[in-house]
């Protein structure tokens, strides 16, 4: 798997004792660790529920991370199967969990309510850096725990 952008095969060790933790660190709060993480022009492939739709750029992720921070602070995100590498792509599987802190449009969860749900990340790297992004996110799930949906 493969693409016409590739650089290079990555080397799997390499990306599962820097790159990937360097990643899940990112989410769980460590932005300054996205200069050495993110390619500068990377491309998101996601659907955000904040309804933004800047998705080119490391601040476009950095931003993303913060909104999700500001309504859940305590946020971890932990790898529950991988990492996989084939060629230039990463995919890992992970579990979050944290509690609601407020501020969810449509949200009658009360402040403190436990929150958890999953997601699978497809990550293109080059150069060293996540380069592209695909996620697919258990959003229902979070949403129903928040009361924006019935559960």
């Amino acid at each position: 798997m493969t693409t016409a952008t590739s650089t290079s095969p990555l080397n799997s060790e390499t990306t599962s004792d820097r790159l990937v933790p360097a990643w899940i660190g990112l989410w769980n709060g460590d932005l300054e660790a996205a200069s050495s993480v993110l390619a500068d022009n990377l491309k998101l492939h996601v659907a955000r529920v904040d309804g933004a739709t800047d998705d080119t750029g490391a601040n476009a992720l950095t931003s993303w991370i913060t909104v999700m921070r500001t309504v859940i602070p305590d946020i971890r995100f932990d790898i529950e199967i991988g990492p996989f590498v084939d060629g230039d792509v990463v995919v890992l599987r992970w579990i979050a969990s944290g509690h609601y802190a407020a501020g969810f449009p449509g949200a009658t969860s009360p402040s403190g309510t436990p929150v958890r749900f999953t997601g699978t990340d497809i990550l293109r790297v080059a150069h060293a850096r996540v380069a592209e992004y695909w996620v697919h996110a258990d959003m229902h799930v979070l949403l129903a725990q928040l009361g924006v949906l019935p559960s």
